[in-house]
């Protein structure tokens, strides 16, 4: 499509433009015209503020301070930004940032089409038109991702051009492209803007590329200094080029250079001599950590966990270590029913360390509930228990622990240790003995766990009742006071 350009109206007008990032100010009070069917050259070193300005004339960026009127409406409002979608594409610096190397050139650009809104019998039309325009057009079926840079920065101007835009911008698209890929590239703007009145914004820092703009705007720290056709800002200046124009535009606003420090490669010492450091070194150490400490301080997110994060981590760690164990459910198994049997029980009644539930009233009772995993802990008092300690002969108890969790059944057991010494204290005339037995509630459990403690010393296999027959789930330990 052909468009004469407009000799009525500006592509786009910006007044008294200010931009910043925190505190560094990207753009100062910059007043600029963009005329329509023209190529306008934005030239500039790295850092002056030409990709901020190029992305608030598109509409990328948020305006901060000032006024931009893009295709005859300000860019302020978000419908006029949404309306002239379709008449402005805007190509970001990089080599093929607007793509997506996983998929093909032609994938990358039938989606771009979609995009716009392009039917199929359009997108082909436009598709096979820019790619032989491009020469691209045998490498339809590459991923973007396998293209050199030329041809990733054509492919690039294709998915710009898809829906036939008035107003192209272009930050700086020939970096990284070799001279024979930057030519062909401009050959193919010079067109557009010629032939089909496409108006052209394009940032660039190649004297040469400025050069072929049709006017050309000159930036410095955040500030377009001059305005004009190239070869009127060379004969205002008496330049030989326009190399020589520009550093004579920047002299203008930049402060005298001080020569204060004249001759100091001279005085520095000749370091040659030194050998250089190997192995460790406390000033590298020391380097990379000033580093770490400039990055975690500007950065609060990093900064705060760093220290909140470090203080939850080691409470979580506190508490997953722990062995403590509380409310342990047991129950008893108390065959004498005598006081000395409910002296010696209320002791572990009285801490809280064990919950007690229904007493067992059987055997098969005790099994039961030990295998269902209802207990914890079972004690079992045997007959006779209160006439042998009134003798003084050994009277023996029975505490059987579930053995499945072998962390938890070693922390029962010092449990039911410590409370059976406290029993000792107490000053029973006879002599206190305690088997401590881990029943894992299965034989798989028993032969994965396989649990007894190094300090104990196992005497015997014997089963949990005196009337059953020899158990491989029962391993009897017995303690004795000294």
């Amino acid at each position: 499509m052909t468009r004469p350009p407009s000799r009525t109206q500006a592509a786009a007008e910006l007044t008294s433009v200010s931009h910043a990032y925190g505190k560094v100010m990207a753009l100062q009070d910059v007043t600029l015209t963009l005329p329509a069917g023209k190529m306008v050259g934005l030239l500039g070193p790295d850092g002056v503020g030409k990709s901020t300005l190029m992305g608030l004339v598109a509409g990328a960026k948020r305006l901060q301070s000032g006024a931009i009127e893009t295709l005859g409406g300000d860019m302020s409002n978000a419908r006029h930004r949404t309306q002239i979608g379709r008449r402005l594409a805007f190509m970001p610096q990089g080599l093929g940032r607007n793509l997506y190397h996983d998929l093909s050139l032609l994938e990358n650009l039938e989606f771009f089409g979609k995009l716009f809104g392009l039917d199929a019998a359009e997108r082909k039309s436009r598709i096979t038109g820019l790619t032989r325009a491009t020469g691209l057009y045998p490498f339809l079926d590459r991923p973007a991702g396998k293209l050199s840079g030329g041809m990733k920065q054509k492919v690039g101007l294709c998915a710009a051009l898809i829906h036939d835009p008035d107003f192209l911008l272009l930050d700086e698209p020939t970096t990284g492209v070799d001279p024979q890929a930057r030519d062909a590239f401009w050959d193919l703007l010079l067109e557009l803007a010629r032939r089909d009145g496409v108006t052209i914004f394009i940032s660039t820092h190649f004297m040469d590329e400025g050069m072929r703009c049709d006017r050309i705007s000159l930036m410095h720290a955040g500030q377009v200094l001059v305005t004009d056709e190239p070869h009127k800002l060379i004969e205002k200046r008496g330049a030989q080029n326009l190399e020589e124009a520009f550093i004579a535009y920047i002299s203008d606003v930049l402060p005298p250079e001080d020569t204060s420090d004249e001759g100091l490669l001279n005085s520095v010492e000749d370091t040659d001599s030194k050998p250089p450091e190997s192995g460790f070194s406390l000033r590298r150490l020391l380097a990379y950590t000033s580093r770490e400490a400039m990055q975690v301080r500007r950065d609060p997110v990093r900064l705060a966990f760093s220290f909140i994060g470090s203080a939850i981590l080691l409470l979580i760690m506190s508490f997953g270590i722990s062995q403590e164990v509380r409310s342990i459910p047991y129950a008893v198994y108390d065959l004498d029913q005598t006081p000395e049997s409910r002296v010696y029980l209320s002791t572990f009644g009285d801490t809280g360390w064990f919950e007690k539930h229904t007493p067992v009233y059987s055997a098969d009772e005790l099994d039961e509930r030990m295998k269902s995993g209802e207990l914890a802990l079972a004690l079992q008092i045997p007959p006779d228990f209160g006439r042998n300690l009134r003798r003084g002969e050994t009277a023996q108890v029975a505490a059987r622990i579930d053995g499945t969790d072998t962390q938890r059944a070693g922390t029962v057991e010092s449990y039911v240790s410590g409370a059976h010494n406290s029993v000792l204290t107490q000053g029973f005339d006879g002599a206190l003995a305690l088997d401590v037995i881990a029943v894992p509630r299965s034989p798989d459990a028993m032969r994965r766990h396989n649990w007894c403690r190094a300090s104990v010393t196992i005497r015997q296999w014997r089963a949990c009742r005196p009337s059953a027959p020899r158990s491989r789930h029962c391993c009897c330990c017995c303690f004795r006071p000294s």
